[in-house]
C-alpha cells in the first residue's frame, strides 16, 4: 500500500513481538508456579523479585542474542554472492538465534523474532535483489506447507476431540452439560 519500509517493518513485527513477549511471560509464570508448587527450599523461595528478574533475563538475553545473530549474519551476507547460499543461510538463522539464547536462559523466541525483524529491515542493504526474491519465495512455500500441515493435523484429531467432549462430564456454568 506504499507505506515507508520502516513503518511496514514495525507493523509486521508488532504481532511477532507480542507473541514472543506472551511466551516469555508464560515461561516465567510456569517456572514460578513450578518452583512454588515443589518448594524451592528456604533460601530459594519464589519472590516477586525473582520472577521479575527471570523475566528480565529472558527478555534481555533474547534481545541481545538476536542482535548478535543479526550482526553476524549481516557480515556474512555482505560477502555472499550466491543466491542459493544466501537462502540457505536464511533457513539457519532461526536456529542460530534460538539455540544460543536458550543456552544463556534467554528467550529463544524473542531472539529469533529480533534477528528476523532486523534482517528483514536491512535486507535491501545486505542482500541482492535476486537473493531477496529467492528467499521470499522459499519462505512463502515453507510457510504454506507448515500452516497446512498444522491444520491437517488438527483436522485429523477433530473426530477424537469431539468424541471425548461428548463422553465427558464437562458442564458450562450452572450444570449445563456440554454435548454436541
Amino acid at each position: 500500500i506504499g507505506l515507508p519500509r520502516r513503518t511496514t517493518t514495525v507493523l509486521e513485527g508488532e504481532s511477532l513481538l507480542n507473541d514472543a513477549t506472551a511466551l516469555v511471560s508464560l515461561r516465567t509464570a510456569v517456572a514460578a508456579a513450578g518452583l512454588a508448587a515443589h518448594g524451592a527450599g528456604h533460601a530459594g523461595d519464589v519472590t516477586t523479585l525473582s520472577v521479575v528478574l527471570d523475566f528480565a533475563r529472558a527478555v534481555a538475553g533474547g534481545l541481545i542474542v538476536g542482535w548478535l545473530v543479526f550482526v553476524a549474519v549481516g557480515v556474512v551476507r555482505r560477502h555472499l554472492t550466491e543466491t542459493a547460499a544466501d537462502t540457505a543461510l536464511s533457513f539457519a538463522v532461526p536456529f542460530l538465534a534460538y539455540v544460543p539464547a536458550e543456552k544463556v536462559h534467554g528467550s529463544g523466541v524473542l531472539a529469533v523474532v529480533t534477528a528476523g525483524l532486523l534482517l528483514a529491515h536491512k535486507a535491501p542493504v545486505l542482500q541482492s535483489a535476486s537473493s531477496r526474491l529467492s528467499e521470499r519465495i522459499n519462505w512463502a512455500s515453507i510457510t504454506f506447507l507448515l500452516e497446512n500441515a498444522v491444520f491437517l493435523l488438527i483436522g485429523l484429531q477433530m473426530k477424537t476431540i469431539i468424541a471425548r467432549v461428548e463422553d465427558s462430564d464437562l458442564t458450562l456454568g450452572r450444570g449445563v452439560a456440554v454435548g454436541l
